[in-house]
């Protein structure tokens, strides 16, 4: 279990740490209207592909996640998936 905190008030995130993110997460990011909440967002997700680096060895903008099967009614929203290692199941959650 990983524990990222957020730094509330904190600038913007450099480029070279948003150039890790996939097209679509970059454009989730951009949708996100409330700064703050972008900014967890994007944190979350820098952290999330740099852990999954640290394990597989691959780098972070090389890995490909997507989302598994909704087990109720079999839409794309299930649980987040590391495509290419059937093992690993990420589990990201927030708070506050």
């Amino acid at each position: 279990m990983w524990l990222l905190r957020a730094a509330h008030g904190a600038g913007p995130l450099p480029r070279s740490a948003t150039d890790e993110l996939s097209a679509r997460e970059a454009r989730r990011a951009a949708a996100t209207a409330r700064p703050r909440h972008r900014l967890l967002y994007l944190s979350a997700h820098i952290a999330l592909r740099r852990l999954l680096a640290a394990y597989t060895g691959v780098p972070p903008d090389r890995l490909r996640l997507g989302r598994a099967r909704c087990p109720r009614c079999g839409g794309p929203h299930g649980r987040p998936v590391l495509l290419g290692f059937p093992c690993t199941s990420p589990s990201p959650t927030a708070t506050g």
